[in-house]
């Protein structure tokens, strides 16, 4: 990110997060523990999920700035304020400054309700609650079922179901409507409960976080079984965030969290038919002053 992006992003968008964004450390692999949370080698995000590009204090600049950062934007901008002075005056300043206040308003309007869109559904995915297995084997929250949102990119240790599999629903995350086949680790699995999984000496060895949601890279270790066991893992024992359990229980251990998930690394702001809509309208008026112009000059 060079150093005007970064400043933009931090101001307009991300004003409370400015020194987080600016000294973030390039993604990197990393090392993960059963039930030893002391043992990770580096800091990861909270498990936020936030979609807001603004916050109270950055809404109002933050739109005016993604507006007039276009050239006919600033354009038509510069043309309205230049009808104060009388030798360039075109027409009456109605003409000019009720298509820009439409316009804006229209804009502001808009952005007012994604941004209140974006933060109900932000909070209603982070207020979701998850059973947790701690070093005694108690539980926290509720349970981790079926027809229920995963809460984080995690691999796939356990499930309760009897033909060792489960399967998700992953039409949030990549749109697609069928069923995905979800495998766990085998050899956690095979252990005759999930709390002996805090009971074990094992370890995820995890690529860095990236965008790639159909494909992954990784080894499960458990080093205390004699000979020690190493498996590869693939897509095939992830949970990512945002899809949902189909069916059973299943028990897993977190990697990426926050900003790195997968489903948010992927998150794209497409171009809107409101946008589309007000572009041309603006267009509209920059063609119509140049024809204006024109008849004064022949004048």
């Amino acid at each position: 990110m060079s150093w005007y992006s970064c400043f933009k992003f931090c101001f307009f968008y991300r004003c409370c997060e400015c020194l987080r964004c600016c000294g973030r450390r390039d993604p990197r692999p990393r090392t993960v523990w059963l039930g030893h949370p002391e043992k990770r080698d580096q800091r990861y995000p909270r498990n936020v999920v936030n979609n807001q590009k603004y916050n109270f204090f950055t809404f109002l600049p933050g739109v005016l700035f993604n507006q007039f950062k276009y050239f006919f934007n600033l354009y038509f901008l510069f043309l309205a304020c230049s009808q104060f002075v009388p030798e360039m005056r075109l027409g009456a300043l109605y003409t000019y400054w009720v298509p820009l206040g439409f316009v804006l308003t229209v804009t502001i309007i808009r952005e007012a309700v994604e941004e209140i869109r974006c933060y109900m559904r932000d909070k209603e995915v982070n207020s979701q609650i998850y059973s947790k297995l701690t070093a005694r084997g108690q539980e926290i929250g509720s349970s981790f079922l079926s027809n229920q949102r995963v809460p984080a990119d995690m691999i796939f240790l356990r499930t309760s179901e009897k033909n060792g599999s489960c399967f998700l629903r992953t039409d949030q995350l990549d749109g697609e409507t069928d069923w995905k086949l979800r495998l766990p680790v085998s050899c956690t699995q095979r252990l005759p409960t999930a709390s002996d999984l805090l009971q074990i000496r094992s370890y995820v060895y995890a690529e860095e976080p990236n965008i790639d949601i159909h494909n992954f890279v990784g080894t499960f270790t458990r080093e205390d079984s004699d000979p020690p066991v190493n498996e590869s893992l693939s897509i095939e024992n992830t949970l990512w965030a945002s899809t949902v359990i189909a069916s059973g229980t299943v028990v897993g251990v977190v990697l990426y969290t926050g900003q790195e998930l997968r489903s948010v690394m992927n998150t794209s702001n497409p171009r809107s038919k409101v946008k589309e809509i007000i572009s041309s309208f603006i267009n509209y008026l920059f063609i119509k002053q140049i024809d204006m112009a024109t008849l004064f000059a022949y004048r």
